[in-house]
């Protein structure tokens, strides 16, 4: 081995993934590297392991289910303040014949500004497409305050919305009102 990476595949005696002898840091390589399943399986190919693609694509998606639960706790704690940031991130995704737009829901919880000792975290959630249907989903039994832009703030009914001044400003249509 060069030195530079180290696979910890050999060392593995128990794996949170089924039928693998992997321990987690060898799963986890992929994602620390940010790299494509056939890039990440040429860099073990390189250090003499033979990993093919659908292997590693295998164990992404057994850790993803081993992590679904810690996901859950962390949305469920997001919603459980008083006040959370929510904002909708546009990314590209291979479709079938072109990219499609897909986005990311993403939910904070940080009552830093209301010196809160509270510890802040995130949350977020895929959807390939940004229907209204998903924050709702999301957000259905939150009740709280949401800072959102206009867009979010449709599809949050049971929320008190706070909306920043600078998308209002920049719509033509639009009339700044006092809340009631």
């Amino acid at each position: 081995m060069n030195g530079s990476f180290r696979p910890h595949c050999h060392h593995a005696r128990l794996s949170a993934v089924g039928r693998c002898r992997s321990s987690g840091a060898c799963v986890g390589h992929k994602y620390a590297d940010h790299c494509l399943l056939y890039r990440q399986s040429q860099i073990f190919a390189r250090e003499g392991i033979d990993l093919d693609r659908s292997t590693l694509a295998g164990w992404g998606g057994q850790s993803s289910k081993l992590l679904e639960p810690l996901a859950d706790a962390i949305g469920r704690y997001v919603r459980s303040g008083q006040a959370i940031f929510a904002d909708d991130t546009p990314i590209k995704m291979q479709g079938r014949k072109r990219c499609a737009t897909a986005r990311i829901w993403t939910y904070v919880r940080d009552e830093r500004p209301w010196n809160s000792q509270v510890p802040l975290a995130a949350w977020c959630k895929f959807s390939t497409n940004r229907q209204g249907k998903h924050p709702t989903d999301h957000l259905s039994r939150y009740k709280g305050w949401i800072h959102a832009d206009g867009h979010l703030s449709r599809f949050t009914p049971n929320c008190t919305i706070i909306t920043p001044l600078r998308p209002l400003r920049a719509r033509k249509d639009h009339t700044l009102q006092p809340p009631s």
